[in-house]
Formats: structure tokens, sequence, C-alpha cells
């Protein structure tokens, strides 16, 4: 067994997190003491702290530098690059407009019933949240992915 610490309503900060952010997790032997009275403590049964690790690292998607010059290829240049953040989305590299300070929440309506098989399915990356401008740089190829770094 394993414990989440999540956001709550009581260490809720507006623009900076939100409620059901993962903010830590913990083994169940660990003794969480009253600095995590504002937080809201929620038991995966079946799951190791590793195994919790390992299947938050498949839901989260990759992210990646990617960079441009304003120089005709083949040519050097002592300009720096633009450097932006992207993230895959199924094969699309879109920009990454913010950044979440927690890169996951928790699906609420599904910390009742937590074990290492519904886990996966109730872990929400954040790098997405609220991002209705992002913008396709790139797409994946056979070969790769075409522009990014």
């Amino acid at each position: 067994m394993m414990k989440l610490v999540l956001i709550s309503d009581k260490s809720y900060r507006e623009g900076v997190n939100n409620i059901g952010d993962i903010n830590s997790w913990h083994d169940s032997d660990v003794e969480l003491g009253p600095a995590y009275s504002s937080f809201e403590i929620v038991t995966v049964k079946d799951l190791s702290v590793a195994d919790f690790i390992a299947k938050a690292n498949l839901v989260l998607p990759e992210v990646k530098t990617a960079s441009r010059l304003n120089v005709p290829q083949n040519e050097w240049t002592i300009e720096e690059p633009e450097q932006v953040s992207v993230f895959s989305d199924k094969g699309e590299w879109r920009v990454v407009e913010t950044r979440k300070k927690y890169p996951l929440r928790l699906d609420l309506s599904k910390k009742e019933s937590l074990d290492s098989a519904s886990i996966e399915a109730a872990l929400l990356p954040t790098i997405k949240d609220g991002n209705e401008k992002t913008i396709i740089i790139a797409k994946a190829t056979k070969t790769g992915i075409v522009g990014v770094k």
C-alpha cells in the first residue's frame, strides 16, 4: 500500500495548484505528521511507490525542447536559438503554454476505489490544462520527430 498526498481546499492556492493535484507520494508505513493536515491523504491498495512511479511515467506526456534559428540551413551563426518546451500529444508536438507546479492530478471521482489496476486511469496529466492555444510545431514521422531536439 501507499499514500498519495493531494492538494485539498485547505492547501489550494489560485494560480499555483488545483484541488486533486498530487503533491507527493509515500509508502504506507511513513507517518505523515501535522504538516500534512491541510492536504488530503488517499491510500492506494496493492501498489508500491516504485510501481506508482512507473505507472505515472506512462501517463505523463514526453516533454522536449524545440529550437529554431532565423538563418539558412547549414550556415554558422553566433545567435542563440529560440527555444520552447513541447509535449507529445499522440504523435503531434505541441507548445507548452504554461507548466503547472504539479504534473499529475488525481481524478477525484475515482479516489475511493484506487488500487494497482485502477490507478493509471485515475491519473490526469496537468500539462494540457487550459491549453486551448496549443500549436502543432512538428509531427512524428517514421524516421523520427521533425523539428524537435
